[in-house]
């Protein structure tokens, strides 16, 4: 196995700091992989097996990808146990591998993986790439290649970024080994951005670590566990964190590492602001599994005014059942809010409705079961819509610009329970439409058209007569 070690800066990429020079001039003294670590990465690739079958003598061969081990088996055995989608353990390297047809003359596999060290009261993160060629019946061909290493100096809050050249584009993203290192300019800023091209060179999120971890005893103190390089937060951030930020400090030593997470990655402020009532949960035992729904339970706790510091409301059995009994409380206060303020803004069209509608207020007819009545305000328009669910107000019904021939009325039962909201044509004398709620018929709506059907003529002569009223009261003004 073939280790590279970092090479010195070549022209262009000279370090130009003190931080720089120190940290390129010690960047071969690094201690170098271990047996253990080199086991493991090896490991870390997606395992492979094919098997492929020759004709007469009726027998398939396995080939590991790992290791190049090709095994015979028998077809009866094949059929019984080796499917493709299928895992099974090469005997010869004991990787567990997925079963797939086809015999590739060579597999190659590049990845790259971490190692974090300490180094003279540095924190190292340490990126290696591995690349492999399998041959069947051949032992693999491999080789690793330091190709990153980020300095962090807690204390005076110094960083450092070595990188080996790269290729990023569209098509493939590709280290460059055997090259000189570079120092990349303001690290922080490449290490967060992610702003490149195609892939985020930097993440330090992308990368698998390996599971044993060298970290300052202040890390550790701290509440540093090295299964934290396992999240999706980013390392630096949670190093600093842990060496600067209290709270920090006492999510990782209560155990909270969901909020632990939250606190780095998102909202610091939030967790900040409800400290004490991730006190009372790890006082109590309690483990958040899902900082996000927590935190929007505790935000609906502070709206309704509940007690934050009481053990039984902020640490619930069942979180997600607690916060939707919160939220849909939350909803009917807003439902009730947009209600109020559709009833203040109907009020203020009442003189535009009564104006062109007020001939036919107090129009009313009923039978056995139905009752049925002019809408004789904006406000009861809004009030009708909000309760079926459908756009009577929504759409102006109300407003004679744009819906001039309609006329509304609601039929109702004898308890006042709305069934139907109907519009009537005052040209053509129709029905235009009946609609109950969410724009469906009701159970009585045969019964309701036919009831409205046959008081129409009733409905156009109180329009006659009312025009004639006011006809006779301008003339007699007039006079």
């Amino acid at each position: 196995m073939n280790i590279a070690v970092p090479t010195t800066s070549s022209a262009g990429s000279r370090p130009r700091t003190k931080t720089e020079c120190y940290c390129m001039d010690h960047a071969s003294a690094l201690p170098p992989l271990t047996q253990a670590q080199k086991n493991w990465a090896r490991m870390k690739p997606e395992g492979i097996i094919y098997h492929e079958g020759s004709g007469r003598n009726r027998k398939t061969y396995l080939w590991c990808q790992h290791c190049g081990c090709v095994e015979e088996i028998s077809v009866p055995l094949l059929y019984e146990k080796v499917c493709c989608g299928s895992t099974m353990t090469c005997g010869h390297c004991g990787a567990t591998l997925t079963v797939k047809r086809g015999v590739p003359a060579t597999t190659e596999h590049n990845t790259t993986f971490g190692i974090i060290n300490v180094y003279d009261g540095w924190q190292v993160v340490r990126w290696f790439n591995w690349r492999i060629t399998v041959c069947r019946n051949e032992q693999p061909r491999d080789c690793i290649e330091e190709v990153l290493q980020l300095w962090v100096d807690m204390e005076r809050n110094k960083l450092c970024l070595l990188h080996k050249p790269y290729y990023n584009n569209f098509y493939r993203f590709q280290w460059i080994h055997g090259k000189d290192w570079k120092v990349k300019k303001r690290p922080a800023i490449a290490i967060h951005a992610n702003a490149y091209t195609y892939y985020p060179v930097f993440d330090l999120t992308r990368v698998a670590y390996y599971p044993h971890c060298q970290t300052l005893p202040i890390l550790k103190r701290n509440g540093w566990k090295d299964s934290m390089t396992s999240s999706d937060a980013n390392i630096l951030d949670l190093w600093r964190a842990l060496y600067a930020d209290p709270i920090a400090e006492q999510l990782a030593k209560w155990q909270q590492y969901e909020m632990l997470y939250y606190y780095v990655n998102h909202n610091p402020e939030s967790i900040r602001r409800h400290i004490h009532a991730v006190r009372v949960c790890s006082r109590h035992g309690y483990t958040v599994s899902d900082a996000n729904i927590w935190l929007d339970y505790i935000a609906l706790m502070d709206y309704f005014r509940l007690d934050t510091h009481n053990p039984k409301l902020v640490a619930p059995a069942d979180l997600t059942a607690a916060h939707d009994v919160l939220m849909k409380r939350k909803q009917r206060i807003d439902a009730k809010k947009r209600h109020a303020e559709l009833i203040a803004q109907a009020c203020r069209r009442e003189d535009h409705y009564k104006k062109y509608r007020g001939a036919f207020f107090g129009i009313q007819f009923e039978n056995d079961n139905i009752r049925v009545h002019v809408i004789s305000s904006v406000k009861e328009m809004a009030e009708e819509g909000e309760a079926l669910h459908h756009c009577v107000y929504t759409a102006s019904y109300y407003d004679h610009r744009y819906h001039p021939r309609s006329l509304i009325l609601s039929a109702r039962d004898h308890d006042g329970r709305r069934l139907e909201t109907v519009e009537v044509d005052i040209e053509s004398w129709s029905i235009a439409q009946s609609r109950s709620a969410f724009n469906q018929p009701s159970a009585y709506h045969d019964e309701i058209v036919s009831l409205v059907n046959s008081n129409i003529p009733m409905i156009r002569q109180q329009s006659f007569l009312n025009e004639k009223n006011i006809l006779a009261n301008i003339t007699e003004k007039a006079l």
